[in-house]
């Protein structure tokens, strides 16, 4: 969204988001809401099903306490499987990324679903075997690793 490292003011409806740019004063804000309102299509622009995900940083932003579960595919452009699975599970309690020029670790290599509160992550190997760890994430069994362990080779830890 354009957005580098400072506080915004997000409107969000469905998958239309629209950052607020004006003055930061009540009466200003609540205009703008109000049109957003009014035509969301119109204020925002519509969320990309797969985003980029390149630091660690955005995983604390992105991926923390935000109430969704975020998938990593270790590549720069998402795979045509990936993006079916991201598909299947839109309107689920996760969100998908691809790393983009940059992972948020060195080395990083297939997928990874990041634990929504702790600096945990789970590996998953092969885009077969992510529709069973996203099962696991729902019904609770999914089996995290500390970052420290899982990215061993990174000074970033």
């Amino acid at each position: 969204f354009g957005v580098k490292e400072q506080n915004c003011i997000l409107f969000v409806f469905n998958n239309i988001v629209s950052v607020y740019e004006g003055q930061l004063t009540f009466t200003a804000i609540d205009e703008a809401l109000e049109k957003f309102v009014a035509n969301p299509s119109q204020s925002g622009t519509t969320d990309t099903l797969i985003g980029e995900l390149d630091s660690k940083e955005r995983i604390d932003t992105l991926c923390h306490n935000t109430g969704k579960v975020c998938v990593l595919e270790a590549s720069q452009e998402p795979s045509n499987e990936y993006r079916d699975a991201a598909t299947n599970n839109k309107d689920d309690r996760f969100k998908f990324y691809v790393c983009g020029k940059n992972c948020p670790f060195n080395n990083m290599k297939g997928y990874y679903i990041f634990h929504h509160r702790n600096d945990k992550a789970m590996k998953v190997e092969t885009i077969q075997e992510l529709p069973t760890a996203l099962d696991h994430v729902v019904d609770g069994t999914a089996r995290y690793s500390l970052y420290q362990r899982l990215f061993k080779n990174n000074e970033d830890l």
